[in-house]
């Protein structure tokens, strides 16, 4: 019989200054390429009762296409990740629910990440697609939210496997399904009846369409050896956590007024891209990315931070005047940047309940240097995002 087993395997705890960062695998976070996990709690679930995850508002009945709901794990405090399984009585068919909080990126960027352990995992034989993937739209919704792939599993237990990930009012729903019954095609309809078969909120509208991936069309240029910027580690940590842009956003003056624009489109950087992770661009950003290393929203940012820039270069003003300078020339956002303006590249480690932020960069790193980052250094300040407040600690140095 085929089963599918958990994709938590032992926890070790790595140390960075005096934080502790749960780590899957022996050696470290990234050098796995798996996630970060809390210690597993069992979700109470009623018997033969509708499970309602309340964050999102989605509701998992407790039989689904005739399979029993038969477990269910919270990996986070307030039901930021959660899981949940079904399977029918000859254990022969499974699918698996995975409901967690959407991070960096977009719906795109996690499913292609998503295909990543399926496409090289060893039972399947480095399979490839039945066909390419479509999008689809979850009931009710006026756009197209979620993609869809499918799997022939000639060298497995099973006949055919099936991932479906989507967006759900700044959530991510990712269903795994895998048969020793169905062919593709039967696979196809079992997951579009599950989809159906789930009870899913009204869309708020924040939500991006869903595209299908594609590879850039050139690649990144880093720098060879990025700095961290000495500074106070209260500017740095605010700069960081107050000012800091998401992954690809924008900041746009319009009239006057400061607008974040949100980008649609992401591609895949092949070429930058390492072996633990993918380098994924918004709207074809030369100056950005975010790192992934693994399928729950896990990842690794950086990029130009223009806002934070201009404010260091109205601080090293006053800083000037206050020290007899006429007129130290400081960067305006209608004039461009002046002498007093340098570059700043933040580096976020995104969590489903924090954000994370390292001290700002003088250069644009790279994923190495990303990885070299989070293992050598301690962080500047966190933002708290596992409640309804954002709220925001600063480090001291040394922590």
């Amino acid at each position: 019989m085929f089963k599918i087993l958990s994709e938590l395997i032992g926890e070790d705890a790595v140390k960075f200054g005096s934080r502790t960062i749960l780590v899957i695998g022996a050696i470290s976070l990234f050098l796995n390429a798996t996630a970060v996990y809390a210690q597993a709690q069992p979700l109470k679930m009623k018997k033969g009762k509708a499970f309602v995850h309340k964050p999102s508002g989605v509701s998992l009945p407790a039989t689904l296409l005739g399979m029993n709901r038969e477990q269910g794990n919270s990996y986070y405090s307030n039901q930021l990740n959660i899981s949940v399984q079904y399977s029918n009585s000859a254990q022969t068919s499974f699918l698996s629910v995975y409901i967690y909080k959407a991070t960096a990126g977009s719906a795109a960027v996690w499913f292609d990440q998503a295909r990543v352990p399926i496409e090289s995992r060893a039972v399947y034989g480095n399979i490839a697609p039945a066909g390419l993937p479509t999008t689809l739209a979850f009931p009710g919704w006026s756009k197209s939210n979620a993609l869809r792939v499918s799997y022939n599993t000639p060298g497995g237990l099973s006949k055919s496997t099936g991932l479906m990930l989507g967006t759900v009012n700044g959530w991510t729903i990712k269903i795994r399904a895998t048969s020793a019954d169905h062919d593709v095609p039967a696979l196809e309809k079992w997951i579009a009846d599950a989809i159906a078969g789930v009870s899913w909120p009204k869309e708020d509208g924040n939500d991006d369409e869903a595209v299908l991936m594609e590879s850039c069309a050139d690649t990144l240029a880093f720098a060879a050896d990025p700095k961290a910027i000495q500074e106070d580690n209260m500017l740095s940590g605010l700069l960081g956590s107050l000012i800091g842009l998401e992954p690809g956003q924008k900041l746009n003056l319009d009239d006057g007024e400061a607008k974040v624009k949100t980008p649609t489109k992401w591609c895949r950087d092949d070429k930058a891209s390492v072996k633990e992770g993918n380098v994924y661009r918004a709207d074809g950003a030369t100056d950005a990315y975010i790192f992934t290393f693994n399928d729950a929203g896990f990842a690794l940012s950086t990029g130009l931070d223009s806002v934070g820039g201009l404010i260091d270069a109205e601080i090293k003003e006053s800083e000037a005047k206050e020290a007899g300078a006429k007129d130290a020339g400081v960067a305006d956002a209608s004039t461009g940047p002046t002498e007093l303006w340098t570059p700043r590249y933040y580096v976020n480690l995104h969590l489903p309940d924090k954000r994370t932020v390292y001290a700002a960069r003088d250069g644009f790193p790279g994923p190495k240097q990303l990885l070299k980052i989070l293992s050598s250094e301690g962080p500047v300040s966190e933002v708290d995002l596992s409640g309804k407040g954002n709220n925001i600690t600063i480090f001291s140095k040394g922590e």
